[in-house]
């Protein structure tokens, strides 16, 4: 991830986290600041146009995105057990979960109110079509995570890869005309890769309990196609 003689290169991994993760605080405020006062329009209808925001609408994202991935992932570990290695160390484990527990939401919410929220609102504005408006989102989406160490190896996989997830989250999310569940889906997401079942290479230190190899974007894109579908479906 770093370099000899970089100065992230003697950093643990939480402090690297929590930097990466802290860049994110202004992106939140920036976008919810300028949705207010330069749009004029309540905070409140950036996350949903609905009349009452649904926590449980969250959970349920939350929690069918995390079956969803973490049952192959499961299966994976269980009948190929040397696809991972035993990485769990407390003493860097615990702080670094502590940051991740407190800052992914931020992290994951600011990239919801920017791509599902602003991007998806302005965009509906002159396009009307679901399926559309999916396929803007989703690439807007998957364009900015090309920066990331893991698409280095394959941009056109990688771009698949975070262009369906992208797809899927906005398509809910112009369904239900809320970003609740592609919130609860995406801090699912990155919890579970970040704590539990992470890779290496990534653009985050792997300090989850368990680690494999750099992503394999074919294999992942494929199981994309079966769960995004599911995903758009079951909620």
């Amino acid at each position: 991830l770093v370099g000899e003689g970089d100065i992230f290169s003697g950093m643990p991994g939480w402090g690297f986290l929590l930097i990466a993760l802290v860049s994110f605080i202004p992106l939140f405020i920036a976008v919810i600041v300028a949705y207010r006062f330069i749009l004029g329009v309540k905070v409140s209808y950036l996350f949903s146009t609905l009349s009452k925001f649904r926590w449980w609408r969250v959970a349920l994202g939350f929690f069918v995105w995390l079956g969803l991935i973490g049952g192959p992932v499961l299966a994976g570990f269980l009948f190929y057990p040397g696809q991972y290695q035993y990485n769990f160390s407390a003493s860097s484990f615990i702080p670094f979960a502590v940051v991740g527990m407190l800052l992914l939401p931020i992290q994951t919410t600011s990239e919801e109110l920017l791509f599902r929220g602003w991007l998806l609102q302005w965009v509906g504005g002159r396009v009307r079509n679901i399926a559309l408006l999916s396929v803007i989102s989703g690439a807007a989406f998957a364009l900015p995570h090309l920066l990331n160490p893991e698409a280095g190896g394959d941009i056109l996989g990688a771009f698949l890869g975070y262009f369906s997830v992208g797809f899927g989250l906005a398509w809910v999310t112009v369904r239900d005309r809320s970003l609740e569940v592609a919130m609860g889906a995406h801090l699912s997401n990155n919890l579970f890769a970040g704590l539990f079942f992470g890779y290496e290479g990534g653009v985050l230190p792997a300090e989850a309990v368990f680690v494999s190899g750099p992503v394999e974007w074919g294999a992942s894109n494929l199981l994309g196609i079966l769960i995004i579908p599911i995903f758009i479906l079951l909620l």
